[in-house]
């Protein structure tokens, strides 16, 4: 598996206007293909927030960068600086059931 992390910063005050327009773009967020997760977490007082996507492969998550691009320019006028990607393998995961 694969991991990209998008840290977000944003204008607090519009906090829930970034909420509302992520269950907006849900539907093309399942549409990648090899996402296998994808969570979403914010700070109502800071303005920043994190989107944190997992793929069956890094193979995967290279082809869906593109996507993923198009998704964080869909939110670019609530940005207040660039949003920063990293990536990652991942090495172990866990489900509580």
């Amino acid at each position: 598996m694969y991991a990209r992390v998008t840290k977000m910063y944003g204008d607090p005050e519009r906090i829930d206007e970034a909420r509302e327009r992520v269950g907006e773009v849900k539907d093309q967020v399942s549409e990648i293909s090899g996402l296998q997760y994808w969570f979403t977490a914010s700070d109502d007082e800071s303005g920043e927030a994190m989107a944190i996507a997992i793929y069956d492969s890094k193979e995967s998550a290279d082809a869906a960068a593109g996507a993923a691009r198009d998704l964080r320019a869909s939110f670019g006028d609530l940005f207040t600086k660039e949003p920063e990607v990293a990536e990652y393998s991942v090495d172990e995961s866990w489900v509580r059931e």
